[in-house]
């Protein structure tokens, strides 16, 4: 494979997202979603990666995170989804590749993309069909944002919790106008 562009960087934050090869399921139930929740949350604080938006999705995936230390999110991605892989191989009885090649990364530049990026990322669920509203999905951290106590990032851009799914309301209505005006 051709090297990246993308040079992942100490206080970089960037979009990761994969899917399953091709467009299968990768999460295809509960105990799964939460195995992969687990291993995100235990390599993020071994490796010093801050997440700051997720969503797994049953055949793909979206993470917004910032590289805090010089290990590069990248390492982050192949342990979590190494150890992940090995799980599925022995409890599922699969082979195989597991996902579309490799990750795709960008970068965030600006305040404004990365207001947007957690918006697409916690709005997926409901794009998808899966629930009618964010908070309804599990398997997300749409609830620390939108919440009573929101997290810090979000507290940077919004007054409040409230403040944040009033803004996830009327991200949702443009997307759903532009879907209907296809």
């Amino acid at each position: 494979m051709p090297p990246r562009s993308i040079q992942f960087q100490t206080g970089g934050i960037y979009h990761l997202y994969n899917r399953g090869n091709n467009g299968k399921t990768i999460f295809p139930d509960h105990d799964h979603f939460v195995s992969c929740e687990r291993l995100m949350r235990r390599y993020a604080k071994q490796q010093d990666i801050l997440l700051l938006a997720y969503v797994l999705m049953p055949n793909h995936y979206h993470f917004l995170v910032q590289q805090q230390g010089a290990t590069p999110v990248s390492r982050w991605l192949y342990t979590i989804f190494k150890s992940y892989t090995q799980h599925v191989n022995t409890n599922d009885s699969y082979s195989g590749t597991l996902f579309e090649g490799r990750f795709h990364a960008r970068q965030v530049i600006n305040e404004q993309y990365l207001v947007r990026a957690a918006l697409y990322i916690h709005s997926n669920p409901v794009k998808d069909g899966f629930v009618e509203h964010p908070e309804d999905w599990h398997y997300s951290n749409y609830r620390d944002w939108g919440g009573e106590n929101p997290v810090s990032v979000c507290r940077h851009f919004f007054r409040s919790g409230e403040d944040y799914r009033q803004t996830m309301q009327r991200y949702l209505e443009i997307v759903r106008d532009q879907s209907t005006a296809c």
